[in-house]
């Protein structure tokens, strides 16, 4: 009996745990789809009068994601004559 017992709670914590990870997963995957932020109010995300989502929040990368950029693609990535920022 014992073995059983911790058999199934085995299971189903593990089958809990993975359907969390997949909710966060999910999340995540929306949250922050190709670089934007979209905007949530009260533990939802949020939406307008009309149902639709608001603009999404642009925050850009750090200094330092560019940084590495740069230094791991050498002149590849250069453009000639652009501004020097």
């Amino acid at each position: 009996m014992a073995r059983k017992f911790i058999t199934e709670y085995s299971v189903n914590e593990a089958n809990n745990m993975t359907k969390r990870w997949k909710q966060l997963g999910q999340y995540l995957l929306i949250k922050y789809l190709d670089g934007n932020v979209k905007r949530e109010k009260d533990g939802q995300f949020a939406r307008t009068e009309t149902g639709q989502a608001p603009t999404p929040l642009f925050p850009g990368y750090p200094e330092w994601w560019y940084r590495i950029i740069v230094n791991s693609t050498g002149e590849k990535l250069k453009v000639i004559g652009g501004d020097s920022h």
